[in-house]
This record gives structure tokens, C-alpha cells and sequence, in this order.
């Protein structure tokens, strides 16, 4: 499985489309230009917020601290193509923790397909077969990860290629949408 793409209309700083490549992604750019919020909309398009991550503690719940900045609607929409060919539409309303999840070859809505009781959802486990704190830990490399491996030059070529081979947008162009 990968995303395809995001629009996101109200996420943190951010709003906008963004589009992959399957394979790697490596997303670069400056300090507080919307790196880790872009990777925690990615996460949060399949898994949502939990009901504790919704439950204010400390203030703020982590679903509110992820709310738009600048307000505006708070959600996002992704087209995940899945490894037997079929391409899935999910649909997020953060702010009602609204979910829909739909077919793009056949129309069908597969929401009832991913909630749960109450109004948690399965998304992620649906198409990845993990839970979230299991997904995080195989498939999320963050700043800290990579800092903890040590600069070789192969790697520095490794991670060049993998961005030069990524798609049709160069990295300069990357940098400056974010």
C-alpha cells in the first residue's frame, strides 16, 4: 500500500495537495516548514485520533493541537493505492472524527468496513494489517532516527538517489511547497 496523495484542507500549518511516488519519500527542507505536521497528516489520514488522543490532558487533546492554525476546516482526503491494484478514497472530517472510506473502481463505500464501536475506526489496521504504535515503529522514520545513524557517504548517495529516482517534482520544488 501507499498514498498516492493528500489535500489537505486545514492541518497544522498545513493545506495543499501532495503527491508520492511509491517507494521512498524524503521530504527536506528548513526548520518550522511543515515536515513532521505533512508525516503526522500522512499518519493521521490512516489511523485518526484515538478517543484518548481526542480527551483533553494538559490543556489540549493531541487532536486539537493539530487543528488548523489559522482555522479554517480541519481535515484531509487521501487516495491510497493498495497492492492488489484497487485505489481507495479516505475521506477525513477531524474535527466530528468523521471517516469515509470508498472504492474509486467500483463507488462502493467501505466505511462500515472500518469502525468500530463508538466512533473509533480501523482504517490503518484495515489496509496495513498494524495498529498504530506498530506502524509508527515499522514504517515512520523520523529526524531522531536518522540522527542516530551515523553520515556515511554511501548513505548520502543511497538517500540522493532514492530522492532523484522519487517522481516527477525535484527537491527544490518540494522544499518551497513546504
Amino acid at each position: 500500500m501507499w498514498i498516492e496523495q493528500i489535500d489537505i484542507r486545514g492541518f497544522g500549518r498545513l493545506s495543499g495537495t501532495f503527491r508520492f511516488s511509491p517507494g521512498l519519500t524524503l521530504v527536506v527542507g528548513d526548520n518550522e516548514t511543515g515536515k513532521s505536521t505533512l508525516h503526522e497528516s500522512l499518519v493521521r489520514v490512516l489511523f485518526g485520533f484515538a478517543k484518548n488522543e481526542r480527551r483533553r490532558a494538559a490543556g489540549s487533546s493531541i487532536r486539537e493541537r493539530a487543528a488548523p492554525w489559522l482555522g479554517g476546516p480541519f481535515g484531509a482526503n487521501a487516495v491510497v493505492a493498495m497492492p492488489d491494484g484497487r485505489r481507495l478514497r479516505i475521506e477525513w472530517d477531524f474535527e466530528k472524527h468523521l471517516p469515509r472510506v470508498v472504492d474509486l473502481g467500483t463507488g462502493q463505500d467501505l466505511s462500515a468496513d472500518v469502525r468500530l464501536k463508538g466512533d473509533d475506526t480501523s482504517i490503518g489496521r484495515y489496509l496495513t494489517g498494524l495498529d498504530l504504535e506498530v506502524f509508527r515503529s515499522v514504517y515512520c522514520l523520523d529526524q531522531r532516527d536518522i540522527e542516530a545513524v551515523g553520515r556515511t557517504d554511501s548513505l548520502v548517495r543511497a538517500l540522493q538517489q532514492a530522492a532523484e529516482a522519487g517522481g516527477d517534482e525535484g527537491i527544490e520544488a518540494a522544499v518551497g511547497r513546504l
